[in-house]
């Protein structure tokens, strides 16, 4: 009988990079032998998951019901954790919404939680549990800062990068070991003519625009920027957020010149 595993989440739509996080962890699971069933307050569009992610999982869905009683979406998050833990029988269960809820305790105590978080940048203590539950974190967080590297760092070393703050920035270079430009309104025309010869010298065809570049005056200054580059493909690395946040970004992009030269990713 193979151990079984039950994986919460609840995110709006299948473009959502947390998604792909919780596909990630549901891989690792099926790797490590585990039968898994994926549960969210609302049915998940698996189909385009999968096409995003670019595997084929076959995973069980269980989806549960909304609690009409609670106003608030974070209480109904709260609720479902709460009661979905004694509802499903498995081994372990996995919160990929720690990130909100991490120290939320098990309802059942006979069930093994495990805290993993959508955000790998978040720490997990893991106090408390026996080795095979440390073990499974472990490879979590190994597959899920893997996929982020393998997405990012090819992308981040071949542009130009710009981004909106100093902070970023000195994330970027410690993280990524990758230096970037700061620009940011008003405009400094140094860093802005310095962004430009290095694009020229660096002989690149594509700029990134790192963080929360994608925001309102940032996006717009970053686009006017990467227009500069004929025939350039302008990627932007998007900050995780919710789905209208989501959706005005690729409104600013419909109504950019270069639209048609934008790819979006998400961070």
């Amino acid at each position: 009988m193979p151990l079984r595993a039950c994986v919460f989440q609840d995110f709006k739509s299948t473009g959502d990079g947390l998604q792909k996080d919780s596909l990630v962890v549901i891989d690792t699971l099926k790797e490590l032998g585990y039968e898994v069933h994926l549960c969210s307050l609302r049915s998940p569009n698996m189909e385009g998951a999968r096409r995003n992610f670019g595997k084929e999982l076959k995973v069980s869905s269980v989806t549960i019901p909304r609690f009409i009683f609670h106003s608030n979406r974070l209480n109904l998050i709260r609720s479902a954790i709460v009661h979905v833990e004694p509802r499903v029988d498995a081994d372990v269960f996995v919160n990929m919404m720690a990130h909100w809820f991490p120290m939320l305790k098990p309802h059942s105590p006979r069930k093994q939680v495990l805290y993993v978080g959508a955000l790998p940048k978040v720490p997990v203590p893991m106090n408390g549990y026996d080795n095979r539950i440390g073990y499974l974190e472990k490879s979590f967080r190994r597959a899920l800062n893997s996929l982020i590297t393998r997405k990012l760092q090819k992308l981040l070393e071949e542009a130009t990068v710009v981004t909106a703050s100093k902070y970023l920035k000195n994330v970027l270079s410690e993280v990524w070991k990758v230096d970037a430009t700061v620009l940011y309104p008003p405009v400094d025309f140094d860093a802005y003519q310095s962004t430009m010869k290095d694009i020229e010298q660096k002989d690149l065809n594509s700029i990134a625009l790192a963080g929360r570049f994608t925001g309102c005056k940032n996006f717009e200054m970053g686009i006017s920027v990467a227009e500069k580059i004929d025939d350039s493909e302008i990627r932007i690395i998007a900050a995780r957020d919710n789905e209208p946040y989501f959706e005005s970004i690729k409104a600013q992009i419909s109504r950019s010149p270069a639209s048609n030269r934008i790819r979006l990713h998400l961070d």
